[in-house]
């Protein structure tokens, strides 16, 4: 089984462009095939090419489920998946704070960013906001 190393996404993401770019990262560990130091190689690839990196930090706080009539296909949600208890949580922001947990389905990517010492949680619990600034 074939390894992708740092080396192969640096040079990916210079031929996107990225460098000393601003980018939103939403994305699957998996996605980039099988990575040498997993999740720790692409997010410092991140921080080496890119400037601003904003991760999502989702919280539980304040999700919702789509409507049943609303379930558009290759949108990264398995309908069938929702919990037949699955009860809408209300957003309550006086309740959340930057040490709250993260969705546990957010995947391994953002939590693992959240772990470096150089980055900033929101303090909004639905936003996109995790990134650090060089």
């Amino acid at each position: 089984m074939a390894f992708v190393n740092k080396g192969e996404i640096i040079k990916r993401l210079a031929d996107l462009g990225l460098e000393r770019k601003n980018v939103g990262v939403h994305s699957s560990l998996s996605s980039f095939g099988n990575v040498e130091e997993g999740a720790n190689a692409v997010i410092d690839v991140l921080m080496q090419v890119c400037d601003t990196i904003l991760m999502p930090s989702f919280s539980e706080l304040g999700r919702t489920g789509a409507p049943e009539n609303n379930h558009p296909l290759q949108n990264g949600t398995d309908y069938n998946s929702y919990k037949a208890d699955y009860t809408v949580k209300p957003m309550d922001l006086d309740s959340f704070d930057n040490s709250s947990h993260i969705d546990e389905e957010i995947g391994i990517i953002p939590k693992t960013f959240l772990t470096y010492n150089d980055v900033i949680r929101s303090k909004h619990p639905s936003v996109y906001k995790m990134g650090t600034v060089y």
